[in-house]
C-alpha cells in the first residue's frame, strides 16, 4: 500500500512539473485547484522559522499538506519578503517545495501599507512589490499564480478608485515580465462577491477572480454571517453570496476561486481556548458545530463548482512538532471531501 501511495505521489509530481513553460488557461487552472489552504510559511516569524527548520532537516511541509489531501496552497507574503532574506528564502522554498509535492502555489500579497493607508504613494509601493516578485519568479512553471491582494480590508474599503487604479497599474507591469501567468483580482469590501460589479481591470485572458466570505468564521450574533444550527435562512446567507459571485462571473465570462473561509470564529471570543491536543478551538463553537458549518460550506461551494482555500494552516497543523491535530481531523475530512 505504501509503495502504491509513493508511486501515485511520484506520478503527480512529474505531471505538475511537466511542460513548465506551457501557459495554463483559467478553465484548466480552476479545475486543478480543488481544495486548498492559506499558509503562513513565509509570513509570520514563528511559523517561518519552524518551516525552515523542517526543510533543513529534510522534511517537506508542503508534501505533508499534499499527502493530507490539499491541491493548492495560498502562500501569504508581506512587504518584508523583499527586505528580510529569511522571509524571501521561506517564500522561495514554499513555492519550490509545493511544486515538487504537486501542490499549486498561489502567492498572495498582504499589501498592509496600501490597505491601511491607501494613497498614490502606497499604491506605487504595492505595484513595485509585484514588479520585483514577478522578476524573481519569472520562468517558474505556470502552476504558480499570483493573488494581487489578500483581502480588501481596513481603509481601502473606502477607496475603490485607488483599488481599481492599483489593478490598472500593476497588471500591465506584471505582463511586461510574465505575459501568461494566472493573476487573481479581488473585489472591494473585504473581498465581498457582491462588490464584483465595482471592479475595473485590464482585459486579459489569464485573469481570474478571487473573492471570499466568512474569512474569520461564522458568528452566532452577526446577522451578515449568522450560523447557529444551520437554519434555512443561515444556509441561504451562504448560497446567496455564492450565486451573487457566479451570476457576475457568468455575465463577464470570468472564473472564480474562494481564497479564504474559516470553519469557526477562532479569532473572536475565547481566542486562547484549545482542544485537548493543543489545537486552537477559539470562538464559541463546539467541535460538532464547527463540523456542521464546515460540511455545509464545503458542500455548497463544491456543488457550485467553486474551488476554495480554508483559513488557515495553524488551526489544523502543529508546525513546531510537524503533526496534524487529531482533535480537528473530522473538520478537515468534511472540508476535503464533503
Amino acid at each position: 500500500m505504501l509503495k502504491r501511495i509513493s508511486l501515485v505521489f511520484l506520478l503527480m509530481s512529474l505531471i505538475i512539473l511537466a511542460e513548465p513553460m506551457k501557459p495554463i488557461k483559467p478553465a484548466e487552472y480552476q479545475k486543478m485547484m480543488g481544495v486548498g489552504i492559506d499558509v503562513d510559511w513565509a509570513m509570520f516569524k514563528r511559523v517561518r522559522k519552524a518551516f525552515l527548520k523542517a526543510y533543513e532537516n529534510g522534511i517537506s511541509v508542503p508534501k505533508m499538506f499534499k499527502d493530507r489531501g490539499f491541491s493548492h496552497v495560498r502562500i501569504r507574503a508581506n512587504d518584508d519578503v523583499l527586505k528580510d532574506p529569511e522571509a524571501m528564502r521561506a517564500l522561495k522554498i514554499s513555492v519550490d517545495e509545493s511544486l515538487k509535492a504537486g501542490l499549486l502555489p498561489v502567492i498572495a500579497y498582504s499589501a498592509s501599507d496600501f490597505m491601511e493607508n491607501p494613497s498614490k504613494k502606497t499604491l506605487e509601493e504595492a505595484v513595485n512589490w509585484w514588479k520585483k516578485i514577478a522578476e524573481i519568479f519569472k520562468g517558474y512553471p505556470y502552476y504558480l499564480s499570483y493573488d494581487l491582494i489578500i483581502e480588501t480590508n481596513k481603509n481601502i474599503r473606502r477607496h475603490n478608485d485607488l483599488l481599481n487604479e492599483f489593478y490598472e497599474r500593476v497588471i500591465p507591469e506584471i505582463r511586461k515580465i510574465d505575459p501568461y501567468r494566472i493573476i487573481f483580482v479581488t473585489p472591494n469590501d473585504v473581498s465581498n462577491p457582491c462588490y464584483l460589479k465595482y471592479l475595473k481591470f485590464p482585459k486579459d485572458p489569464y485573469i481570474m477572480i478571487q473573492w471570499h466570505f466568512y474569512a474569520s468564521g461564522p458568528s452566532k450574533k452577526n446577522p451578515k454571517k449568522l450560523w447557529t444550527t444551520g437554519t434555512k435562512e443561515e444556509k441561504k446567507l451562504i448560497t446567496d453570496k455564492i450565486e451573487c459571485a457566479l451570476s457576475w462571473a457568468k455575465k463577464m465570462g470570468m472564473l472564480t476561486w474562494v481564497g479564504a473561509w474559516m470553519p469557526s470564529n477562532y479569532n473572536k471570543s475565547h481566542k486562547n481556548r484549545k482542544f485537548p491536543d493543543g489545537a486552537p478551538a477559539g470562538g464559541d463553537y463546539s467541535l460538532d458545530e464547527i463540523i456542521n458549518f464546515a460540511s455545509f460550506m464545503s458542500h455548497a461551494l463544491k456543488s457550485h463548482g467553486v474551488p476554495y482555500a480554508i483559513n488557515a494552516d495553524t488551526k489544523f497543523f502543529d508546525i513546531e512538532h510537524l503533526r496534524w491535530y487529531k482533535s480537528v481531523s473530522k473538520v478537515l475530512d468534511v472540508i476535503l471531501d464533503p
